[in-house]
């Protein structure tokens, strides 16, 4: 995701209803108050190395440092009665997007992604993204569900 992916290419304003759908609510308004600079090429920066660039180890050492510091307590899980459901291709020259969606209510963090496979089963495009402040489980879903149909509208995805 770049600067430009976020601005309206005629006005150079920021997408507000974009912004808030990308970003939690605290991050939405710091990025909405932020001018942007158009003498400068957008580029694509990883915050979490020195020089900006994206590294696995990088990426594994950020998300162990967040397992490590939001793990809830290990409880058992209590069995379901529920059979386990298995993935099921579409129908030839269809594809079909799976969404799925979690919610923590001691911290109203939610999280969603969303895979786009073809009949053979093979992944053609997928994302993952995390929200602050849903207030229950179900606003935690809606928001995946549109947030998926935003990106698929966007990935002109049919």
């Amino acid at each position: 995701l770049t600067v430009s992916d976020l601005l309206d290419p005629i006005s150079g304003r920021w997408r507000e209803e974009l912004v808030h759908d990308t970003f939690s609510p605290e991050d939405a308004v710091r990025v909405l108050n932020t001018r942007v600079n158009f003498t400068h090429q957008d580029v694509v920066i990883w915050c979490f190395t020195r020089d900006g660039r994206y590294s696995s180890k990088s990426e594994a050492e950020t998300w162990r440092g967040l397992n490590l510091t939001q793990a809830p307590p290990n409880h058992p899980a209590e069995p379901s009665s529920v059979p386990p459901l298995r993935w099921c291709r579409p129908p030839r020259n269809w594809l079909k997007c799976n969404v799925s969606a979690s919610w923590g209510s001691h911290n109203r963090m939610g999280g969603a992604a969303w895979i786009v496979r073809d009949h053979g089963g093979l992944p053609l495009s997928h994302s993952r993204r995390a929200f602050s402040g849903r207030t229950s489980c179900i606003e935690a879903e809606l928001q995946s569900l549109l947030w998926s149909i935003r990106a698929l509208i966007d990935l002109r995805i049919k």
